[in-house]
């Protein structure tokens, strides 16, 4: 009987410590996962653009292609990187007055976007 008791309790406290370690590596991970997508930062300036050249930079990744797109969806401009960068100045000369939407890839294959209101004078 006294076999039977002390089997019951230890295997209830090797099932409840295992149980809390899945639980703290479930945690860990989605941490972790949280913390990757938060380490990257798209800067888009100036915002609004009224001039002639608009910076786009990104912290922590590298773009492999800039897709500018106006307020209806249509493609105002695309420009693909096969030598992946950091930052990019771009002309909106001809661009007229609205809001458009920047998309970037990263080389992770990850994908950010931005709101831009050009205003020129």
């Amino acid at each position: 009987m006294k076999h039977i008791l002390l089997l019951l309790i230890f295997s209830f406290i090797s099932f409840a410590g295992f149980s809390q370690t899945q639980k703290n590596e479930s945690s860990r991970w989605n941490k972790t996962s949280l913390d990757i997508n938060t380490q990257i930062e798209l800067k888009v300036f100036p915002n609004p653009c009224t001039g002639q050249k608009l910076t786009v930079e990104i912290d922590n990744e590298e773009l492999t292609e800039l897709r500018i797109t106006n307020i209806a969806g249509k493609v105002v401009m695309l420009k693909k990187y096969l030598i992946p960068v950091n930052k990019v100045e771009l002309s909106l000369d001809n661009t007229p007055n609205g809001i458009y939407l920047i998309q970037i890839k990263t080389t992770a294959n990850k994908l950010m976007a931005r709101k831009l209101i050009v205003s020129a004078r």
